[in-house]
C-alpha cells in the first residue's frame, strides 16, 4: 500500500521494471537472431549441373504420307525412308 502514497517509489518501480523488461527482451531477440543465423547458415549450397546434349542431325527425307511409311536406320544413325517419294 505504500506505493500508492509515494509517487517516487511508484516511478522508481516502473523504471526498474522497464529496464528489466528491456534487458530480457534484448537477450531473447539476440537468441532468436543467432538461431536464425545458425539455421539458415547451415543450409547446403544448391549446385546446378548444366549438361549440354548435342543436337540431332537434320533428317533429309521425311515421310509426309498419311498412312506413314517404314523407316530404317543405317550404320551412322541416319533415317532411311525408301517408300517415301
Amino acid at each position: 500500500m505504500s506505493i500508492l502514497f509515494s509517487p517516487f517509489k511508484l516511478v522508481f518501480s516502473l523504471v526498474s521494471f522497464a529496464l528489466e523488461f528491456a534487458i530480457v527482451m534484448a537477450i531473447l531477440y539476440t537468441i532468436v537472431i543467432v538461431a536464425f543465423i545458425w539455421l539458415f547458415g547451415s543450409v547446403p549450397e544448391i549446385i546446378t549441373v548444366t549438361e549440354y546434349i548435342s543436337a540431332p542431325e537434320i533428317v533429309e527425307s521425311v515421310c509426309d504420307r498419311i498412312d506413314g511409311c517404314r523407316i530404317f536406320w543405317d550404320e551412322t544413325g541416319k533415317e532411311i525412308c525408301p517408300d517415301c517419294n
